[in-house]
């Protein structure tokens, strides 16, 4: 399907966690590495996003073990704000080496649930996203924004994250 869209990227995500973490993380394993064969036949890219809840992938050294199949990173920054707040994990952690990292999905929210607000009107301001964007050096990043305030607001993070882009 990636293929037939001309997609250079597709992230996954990790499987549901129903009774086994152990069970969960092995059938992930299997799937991904079956993906990342086809994939690089079509020499389509591949990134697993940190997710948020009962899933494979919640926790940054989760999605970094898969790079063994030529997975890559996408750290969703709005899934690690809300593992911060529920789990008390240092966001700190989710700032990856760049050779891990081909993508960032980059939105806020209040701690409680997946908002996806402009950086800023939730918890976490744009020191973060910097911080992340610069550390993390992607090759993409992507605002995940579904609710904001205004559309300026909205114009106005895809300017800034142009100059951070243009820092880089």
């Amino acid at each position: 399907m990636a293929n037939e869209l001309n997609a250079k990227i597709l992230v996954l995500h990790g499987g549901e966690i129903r009774k086994s973490y152990h069970d969960a993380y092995i059938n992930t394993m299997k799937q991904i590495k079956e993906v990342s064969l086809v994939a690089r036949d079509y020499d389509i890219r591949l990134a697993i996003e940190n997710l948020t809840g009962s899933q494979v992938g919640v926790l940054p050294h989760e999605i970094t073990s898969f790079r063994e199949y030529g997975v890559l990173a996408c750290v969703d920054l709005g899934h690690a704000l809300l593992t911060a707040f529920k789990l008390g994990y240092p966001l700190e952690k989710f700032l990856l080496p760049g050779e891990n990292v081909l993508e960032v999905h980059i939105h806020d929210n209040h701690g409680g649930s997946d908002e996806h607000l402009p950086p800023g009107e939730g918890s976490m301001g744009w020191g973060y996203v910097e911080k992340l964007v610069k550390n993390t050096k992607p090759k993409y990043a992507v605002l995940e924004i579904r609710r904001f305030s205004s559309f300026d607001s909205v114009k106005n993070s895809i300017k800034r994250l142009q100059r951070i882009g243009d820092e880089r």
